[in-house]
């Protein structure tokens, strides 16, 4: 529990049990990093392979690992995968993946019922599938879908016999709350996705993680009642308290009969000030920790208070009597988030010894045998005694909401035809709220120098490849005490309007325009190969020019061959993979393109021998 030498990958949730496949996703994060979008679709198609996230841009020349396995899985998965995040949230990409455009669908930006708060769990709903056999798990997290290195909590909860373990019934209601969150561009598709998984979880039971012995799902904010949702009683035994954020409110009714132990960061406690902390052993994590995950955040921040780097759990953990509680999830140890956020908690209860605060912070002197939570944090003392406004987060906040104000305002991006290319136009369709500062858009495909105001946005010689629903916003805002603008950059999902129909074809074809790749590719579907050694396979040409160091593959290769008759004698559903893979390259015997007649001819007397159009 918590324990720091244990180490668990987002990936592995994704993971379906064997012999299964994944039947639905959905997914909730507060802000979302678009590159991210890829990772479990690409999660979902490795199954038990080793995979790596695409970071180099194929845009640039590198020749990046995996994109034939990103590729295919995007395509694959995005029609079963859904993200829902807070309007206003996306992360800018920087330079832009042509890959979104398989995944436009998928995310959906929605807003709390709670006007001035913000939709903030994290949590996925998976449903998994064998034959008319359908297997759920639920996957909840303090960690965001974005390429942060914080340190986080994880938690897997497996489908379980009915009626013993945690009902549910909780993850069902909030599911099919989703949709009707939704602001802006929803895919026809979506909603009705999202009640047919909340149907199906409505009688689950999930297991009960050891050594736990009882459990509940608590999803917070989807009704406006004005009830609070804190969990922990006003005096447990023993407490500890784990969050990142923390306001003067919730700081001083955390109390126990033991000293509570409240562990966050550094600058939040300057915030709040050290008379709400005085009657707490306050801690922090220490330097090794903090560095361990250290990473790059040079890139702009899209909502106040972003964390990408530190402490970002959020755990309370109390002892009542001989039972001890842990509650983990989305949620900070502020008001707002027990009190009108939209957030997802699991509480665990079990024997006290090892499911209490013991079992997080043993008494005594630390072993060297065990690493435990308290090998990574220290004392700290607060250096302020009163609560101080940070100039800067206002600005944040104002910058945010003008950018959740400009996505109601109802975005649309229209394309025309523009002499080979297309002109791209925005317009609202109500009127454009007011900007606390300087606001600029530039669709994410373009170069940033094609900033725009949002009142005059038009963007010509867009190419076909480039057309996308996303629209970056930045905007400067003026900081009291400071002498430069600080500048928010967030992406809003708009709807696309009079976008060809073979867009996706024509990306598709961008990625694999040449015999070779082609050829690479089906024996990528045919064979399931590898992933982590795709482009070792590949071996496209590098920026600097350097040829393949492997002879060229075409469909006169026996390569092929072999894979495709062997998935033909077990009726393979690569088989359908390659059938879509062919027509969305708008492949046949009239237009074969870059593929031979002799390979096109084989496809079709395989594809009719195994009764494909009846499938």
């Amino acid at each position: 529990m918590l324990e720091p030498s244990t180490r668990a990958l987002f990936v592995d949730a994704f993971r379906p049990p064997t012999g299964h496949h994944v039947d639905l996703a959905i997914g909730t994060t507060y802000t979302l990093g678009l590159r991210m979008l890829f990772l479990p679709p690409l999660a979902m198609a490795a199954h038990d392979r080793e995979v790596q996230l695409l970071e180099d841009d194929p845009d640039e020349g590198h020749a990046p690992v995996d994109t034939l396995a990103l590729l295919e899985s995007v395509r694959r998965y995005a029609d079963r995968t859904t993200v829902y995040c807070h309007a206003g949230a996306i992360g800018s990409p920087g330079s832009y993946p042509r890959l979104l455009t398989f995944a436009e669908d998928c995310v959906v930006q929605v807003l709390p019922p709670v006007p001035g708060h913000i939709f903030h769990p994290k949590v996925w709903a998976l449903r998994f599938r064998r034959d008319d056999e359908l297997v759920h798990r639920l996957v909840v997290c303090s960690r965001n879908l974005t390429d942060d290195s914080s340190w986080d909590t994880l938690l897997i909860l497996d489908e379980g016999s009915h009626g013993a373990g945690i009902a549910g019934s909780p993850a069902a209601d909030f599911v099919r709350t989703l949709p009707g969150m939704a602001v802006g561009h929803i895919a026809p598709d979506r909603p009705a996705q999202a009640m047919d998984l909340a149907d199906s979880l409505r009688n689950v039971w999930f297991e009960l993680p050891k050594p736990f012995t009882g459990g509940e799902l608590h999803p917070l904010g989807l009704i406006r009642d004005g009830a609070s949702a804190w969990p922990l009683p006003e005096r447990p035994d023993r407490a500890v308290v784990i969050s990142p954020f923390l306001d003067v409110p919730t700081a001083t009714r955390i109390k126990a009969r033991r000293s509570p132990v409240l562990v966050s960061r550094e600058e939040t406690y300057d915030l709040i000030g050290a008379n709400a902390v005085r009657h707490t052993d306050v801690k922090v994590l220490n330097p090794h920790a903090e560095a361990e995950l250290a990473t790059d955040t040079s890139s702009p921040r899209s909502q106040p208070e972003e964390v990408r780097t530190g402490l970002h759990a959020k755990v309370l953990v109390w002892d009542v009597g001989s039972t001890g509680h842990t509650y983990t999830g989305s949620a900070n140890a502020t008001h707002a988030a027990f009190n009108g956020n939209v957030e997802f908690g699991v509480l665990l209860t079990g024997p006290r010894r090892v499911c209490g605060v013991e079992a997080l912070l043993p008494d005594g002197e630390p072993s060297r045998d065990r690493i435990t939570f308290g090998h990574i944090i220290q004392d700290h003392e607060v250096p302020n005694p009163e609560a101080v406004e940070d100039p800067k987060l206002k600005a944040e906040r104002d910058a945010a909401l003008h950018h959740e104000a400009l996505l109601k305002a109802g975005p649309q991006l229209t394309c025309e035809d523009d002499d080979n290319r297309y002109a791209v136009s925005l317009t609202f369709a109500r009127p454009l709220p007011t900007s606390p500062g300087t606001t600029r858009v530039r669709l994410v495909s373009r170069p940033r120098t094609d900033r725009l105001s949002p009142e005059h946005g038009l963007w010509r010689g867009v190419h076909l490849t480039q057309l996308t629903a996303y629209l970056e916003v930045v905007t400067q805002v003026p900081v009291h005490g400071r002498d430069d603008d600080l500048e928010i950059a967030s992406v809003l999902k708009a709807e696309l309007v009079g976008a060809p129909e073979d867009r996706a074809s024509e990306v598709l074809r961008s990625y694999l325009g040449s015999e070779e790749s082609i050829v690479r590719y089906l024996r990528f579907l045919l064979d399931d190969a590898d992933v982590g050694s795709l482009w070792d396979d590949l071996r496209l040409s590098e920026a600097d020019g350097t040829t393949h160091t492997r002879p060229p593959v075409t469909f006169e290769d026996l390569s092929i061959l072999e894979p495709l008759l062997r998935a033909a004698a077990d009726g393979s559903e690569a088989l359908d993979r390659v059938e879509a893979l062919l027509r969305d390259l708008g492949i046949n015997q009239d237009e074969p393109g870059v593929v031979s007649a002799e390979f096109l001819a084989l496809w079709q007397a395989v594809w009719e021998a195994t009764g494909g159009e009846r499938r």
